[in-house]
């Protein structure tokens, strides 16, 4: 089932898919956590470094319990984490370079 992900509204909706799967596998604990770690997400840059410290910190701990299919989606949805966070950071710091403040009588030369 290889699939891949080239937005974020794919990420969540695969997201939200592997919970569902975890759901009927009856890892409730699981599935909740990764609920809680979604509702970090807040636009933030530290909601998504939460976020993913979560993620990564709940697969980790129950990394026994997912099947093959499981850890196929969630290899992939952190691949795309990695990768999306630090592109989206990539283009704030293009929109937004950093000043130039040699006028400046704070600026040390």
């Amino acid at each position: 089932m290889l699939m891949k992900i080239t937005n974020w509204e794919e990420y969540w909706k695969n997201y939200d898919l592997l919970i569902s799967k975890i759901e009927k596998g009856n890892l409730y604990k699981i599935a909740i956590d990764l609920r809680t770690a979604k509702s970090y997400v807040n636009g933030l840059t530290d909601g998504w470094y939460d976020f993913s410290e979560a993620f990564e910190s709940i697969i980790n701990n129950n990394k026994n319990s997912f099947s093959n299919e499981e850890i196929e989606v969630i290899t992939l949805l952190l691949k795309h984490l990695k990768n999306g966070t630090k592109k989206s950071l990539n283009k704030i710091l293009k929109f937004n370079p950093q000043p130039d403040l040699s006028g400046s009588p704070f600026y040390a030369t």
